[in-house]
This record gives structure tokens, C-alpha cells and sequence, in this order.
């Protein structure tokens, strides 16, 4: 297993250490079987055969005969499994204390520093940069340590650095880890070292050296049949690709790793890295890749969404606001049902921040919008009161903060249909800005995909005025501004798909405008204008009618001359 994980008759040896777990009676036996068998389907990501093995464990855990060094066996593979195949740090932290404590009373020492490399292990996977310190300085190599456990604390201080950010620090290391791995001759070190010598190197710019490292432990990983080294080296592979915009290529490799991990049951893995994890699994939800279990993989390493991709919809968010022509709240995927008016002032206190912002609102201006008569103290608690209730009601603490009497929608937490939709904006009135620069006012050319796809984004997103059923001033402002400003959007582009002759687009454009501001002459006139050009008459016509009416019944005017003179030339 150690030296030739490759070996042919490797599976043929797992099956019968499997059939001799359930038939030995000799627990101690069982046990040492056990741990070279579930360390063997840890490194080749067999993580639900693991699974097995941790079952027959647990029913072993105080049997009769079993000697110390067979219950620090046992909790030594738990630990392995709590981090690496359940991704759980509490487990993991638990069984290392236990092993340890154990060995302490017994005078058993033979795992102490594989244990802690375990709890070591967990904390990086967690992003625990403190306890990972901790365990570093704790394991600074000694001298009566096996050569495997010094490779394995080499290996974990290399991914500490890159999570540190301290490539340099990381580089100086790998010659210690490079030689150590050699000496002892275990392909899944080498698997290992390749796959974080990769990372090293892509962090240090040299990203062709770095490719050429995951080659290698692809080959590794297929020659040891080790899905646990083929699903890292694909993920740094996607992340490279990604970065350098080699879009096909990181969805090629995103889908390889998504696709083992699926299957696999892997949700985590050596030099896992949370930050990269997250973008990866963006980009998988934004490409529909394996999406269901990336978002079992995001809410079980509670990862938080990049913070420049917050209107991701699809990412898991276990709060979605929706403030475009309704107010919703979806908690886990279920939309919550209001019938009580203790409710009323909770929502009300979403909503005014929501509508001032989502962040950096000071207390006093929301006391002034819900509580305009309290005085200083009455209205901030208030305000606690009331904030204490919300977050009850959202079920997460985290979803709204309070800090230095600032208020703000934590947009790692909660998603809100209306905060997208300005980005999105956002988006559009920058790369509408960058083409002008680069091509000018006057263009025919097809509007690139990127602008189209955002359009159909947020006509799609708008179902109707932000905060519908709010009449405030408070709320109203905010409302308008958002309308102007969709409007605009809505105008310009009108007028560049007309430009480009994207009539379809245009006259969807056109449309919208008025489904808004259905008073809006000029929109049916640019409208009929369309249909004129097109030939399609009697649809002209028909537009001029709804603006006839429209101008009638809101405002009691009939249409301008530059109307009825378009108006004509579809009727001749």
C-alpha cells in the first residue's frame, strides 16, 4: 500500500482485509487491519468505503481485549476520517484530544504527533489560521520523529504558507519535503508533493512549471486508481485555468473534478483552500456543473460566496430577499408565511434597510423612519428589540449586523434580488462605457454576448417597483432613483440594438419602458418607429392606439404632432 499503491492485486488484497474485518474475532487484529484499510481508501478518495471500515470501528470502540494501543489506533483513523472524508474539524479536534489524553495515561506515544498532524490537517481545511499557527510551532520537527511524519508536517506547513499567502516561505520548504518523499519512496507523497508544489509554483508565476507537476500526479493518481489525487489536481487545474481566462478549459476541469467528487462523496481534500473553493464553485453554478453537489459541498464547508460575485442566485444563500414588485423572504429554500402583526416591525426594519442601502446605515436614521417620536435610549432599544426579533425570524444571527451603532445586510449571508439588480446595472453601464471609448458613439456592429445575457438578467429580475406596497418617503426615493436609472438602461439600449438592427431586442427594450412609466410618448413613439421600419403596420398602429389611450386616461391629452405624423406613415 505504502510503496506500491499500483500494484495490481492491491484491490484483490482490500477485499479480503474487508471480509476479514467481519469474520476475526481477535479485535486487536481487526482493528490493525482496519487502519491499513481505511488509510488506503483515504488516499485514493474511496470515501465511502471508508465509511464502512469507521462503522466496524465504532462497534470495536471499548471492546473487551482491546489494548491501549488498538483504542489509540481507533481514534487515530477517526480523527483521518472526521477531517479529510466528513470535513469535520469539532469531530476531528475531539478524537485527537482523546487519543492524546489517552496515550498520556497509558505511556502508549506512538501516534502523539500523528494525531496532532491530523488536528493540524483540519484546521487548514477550516481556514483556522490560528489554530493551524498553533500546531505548527507545536510539531516543529524533532528528532525522534518518523521520516513519514516530518514529510506529512512539511506537507501541512507548505499549505499553511499558501493560505498565509507566504509563498516564499512555502518554496523554501519543498526542498526538506522533496527529499524526504524520496527517501522513503511513497507515490502518494509524491502525488502529494506534486499537487502542492503546483500550487507553489502557479503562486509564484510559473504557471507552465506548475501544469507540468499536475500532470505528474494525474499519473499518480490513475496509476494508484487515487480519486482523492485526480479530484485535487483537476481543481487546481480549473483554478489555473479560470485565472488565466481560459474559460472552456476550467470548465473542463471543474467538470473532471465535480464530477469524481460526486461520485466520491469528496468535500474535501489536501491544500483545500477555501477562498479558490468558493470562486470554483461560482463558476460551477454559473455553468450548471454537478450543481447539486456543489451546493452540498458549499453549505457543508459553509463556504461564503466570492465577495465580487454576490448576485449569484443559485449559490445556496440560506436567506433570499425578493423587493422587485413583491416582498418575499426564502429561507432554505422555502418561502416564509406572514399572518401575524407582531411580525409587522421586523419587516419593516428590513425593509427601511434594504431601502437605504444594505450597509453602513446609521442607527439614528432607522430610529428616525420607525420611531421618529423616541428619545435617544427608547428608540435604540427599540431598535435592539427589534433587530433581536428579525434575526429570529430570518433564523441567522449573521444575516443583519449591528457594529458602532452601523447597520447592514452581511451580503455573505443573505442574498437580495435588488442589490443584484444594481450590480448588474452596474455591469451594463461599464462595458457600455468601455465599447463607447473603444469604438465610439456610432457603431453597427453586434452588441457582445456579455451585455445581451445581462439584459435578459435583470428584465428578467424586475417583476415590478422595488417595495411595492411601501408609500413612505424613505422608501420612495430609493424607488424612483432605481426606476430613472433601469429606465435609462432600458432607453440606451433600445437605441443600440436599433443601431446594431437587433429589432426583437429593441422592441423588448421598448416595451419594458413602457410596461413601466406607461405615460412615457416618447417610448411609443420609438416603438411605432420600429414597426415602421420593419414593415409591420398594423403592430405600429396598434402601439399608437395604447398610447392614445394611456395619454388620455392618466394624464387627459391626446398624442403630439411627432406622434400622429408617425402615426400616418404607418396608416399610408
Amino acid at each position: 500500500m505504502v510503496r506500491q499503491p499500483e500494484h495490481p492485486d492491491i484491490g484483490v488484497w482490500a477485499e479480503r482485509i474487508s471480509q476479514a474485518l467481519e469474520s476475526t474475532a481477535d479485535v486487536n487484529l481487526r482493528i490493525h487491519s482496519g487502519l491499513i484499510l481505511a488509510v488506503y481508501f483515504f488516499w485514493t478518495g474511496n470515501f465511502k468505503k471508508a465509511s464502512y471500515v469507521m462503522n466496524i470501528f465504532r462497534e470495536a470502540e471499548g471492546a473487551k481485549g482491546a489494548t491501549a494501543l488498538t483504542q489509540i489506533n481507533i481514534l487515530l483513523t477517526e480523527a483521518m476520517y472526521e477531517w479529510l472524508a466528513a470535513a469535520d474539524v469539532r469531530s476531528c479536534l475531539n478524537k485527537v484530544m482523546q487519543g492524546l489524553s489517552l496515550a498520556e495515561t497509558t505511556g502508549v506515544h506512538l501516534w502523539d504527533y500523528h494525531l496532532s498532524c491530523h488536528w493540524f490537517s483540519a484546521a487548514l481545511s477550516a481556514g483556522d489560521l490560528a489554530s493551524a499557527e498553533e500546531m505548527r510551532r507545536k510539531l516543529a520537527p524533532k528528532l525522534n520523529v518518523r521520516k513519514m511524519d516530518i514529510g506529512y508536517y512539511y506537507a501541512l506547513t507548505g499549505w499553511y504558507a499558501l493560505m498565509r499567502g507566504d509563498v516564499a516561505y512555502a518554496v523554501n520548504l519543498m526542498p526538506a519535503y522533496d527529499s524526504i518523499v524520496q527517501s522513503v519512496g511513497m507515490p502518494f507523497g509524491e502525488g502529494l508533493l506534486d499537487l502542492i508544489t503546483a500550487q507553489i509554483l502557479y503562486q509564484s508565476g510559473k504557471s507552465h512549471d506548475a501544469i507540468k507537476n499536475l500532470k505528474r500526479a494525474h499519473e499518480i493518481g490513475a496509476a494508484m486508481k487515487s480519486y482523492l489525487i485526480q479530484f485535487t489536481a483537476w481543481i487546481t487545474e480549473a483554478q489555473i485555468a479560470f485565472e488565466q481566462h481560459c474559460e472552456e478549459d476550467g470548465k473542463k476541469a471543474l467538470a473532471e473534478a465535480f464530477a469524481i467528487g460526486k461520485e466520491q462523496g469528496i468535500y474535501n481534500c489536501y491544500f483545500y483552500l477555501p477562498e479558490v473553493m468558493s470562486r470554483l464553485c461560482a463558476r460551477a453554478l454559473e455553468y450548471n456543473i454537478e450543481a447539486e453537489y456543489v451546493k452540498n459541498h458549499i453549505r457543508r464547508r459553509r463556504l461564503n460566496p466570492p465577495i465580487d460575485e454576490i448576485d449569484i442566485e443559485n449559490w445556496p444563500w440560506s436567506v433570499r430577499l425578493y423587493t422587485l414588485g413583491r416582498f418575499v423572504i426564502v429561507k432554505d429554500g422555502k418561502p416564509l408565511r406572514f399572518t401575524e402583526k407582531a411580525k409587522h416591525m421586523p419587516l419593516k426594519l428590513l425593509k427601511a434597510i434594504i431601502a437605504l442601502g444594505g450597509r453602513d446605515i446609521g442607527a439614528e436614521a432607522i430610529i428616525d423612519i420607525l420611531w421618529p417620536d423616541a428619545d435617544g435610549d427608547t428608540g435604540l432599544r427599540s431598535l435592539n428589540t427589534t433587530l433581536h426579533r428579525l434575526r429570529r425570524l430570518l433564523g441567522n444571527d449573521m444575516a443583519i449586523t449591528l457594529e458602532d451603532n452601523r447597520l447592514a445586510v452581511d451580503v455573505r449571508h443573505v442574498w437580495v434580488d435588488v442589490f443584484a439588480f444594481q450590480r448588474f446595472l452596474g455591469k451594463i453601464e461599464k462595458l457600455l462605457k468601455d465599447r463607447e471609448a473603444e469604438v465610439g458613439v456610432q457603431y453597427i456592429e453586434p452588441l457582445p454576448d456579455t451585455i445581451k445575457l445581462l439584459m435578459e438578467r435583470i428584465i428578467a429580475m424586475y417583476q415590478g417597483p422595488f417595495l411595492r406596497d411601501i408609500a413612505e418617503q424613505w422608501a420612495i426615493s430609493s424607488k424612483e432613483r432605481l426606476k430613472n436609472r433601469y429606465l435609462n438602461i432600458l432607453t440606451e439600449m433600445a437605441q443600440r440594438f436599433e443601431q446594431s438592427k437587433d429589432w426583437q431586442k429593441a422592441i423588448q427594450c421598448c416595451e419594458k419602458c413602457i410596461e413601466i412609466d406607461s405615460i412615457s410618448e416618447e417610448n411609443y413613439r420609438r416603438l411605432m418607429g420600429f414597426y415602421n421600419k420593419l414593415g409591420r403596420k398594423a403592430e405600429g398602429i396598434a402601439v399608437y392606439k395604447r398610447c392614445k389611450e394611456a395619454l388620455n386616461l392618466h394624464l387627459g391629452i391626446s398624442p403630439s404632432q411627432e406622434t400622429e405624423a408617425i402615426h400616418k406613415s404607418l396608416r399610408s
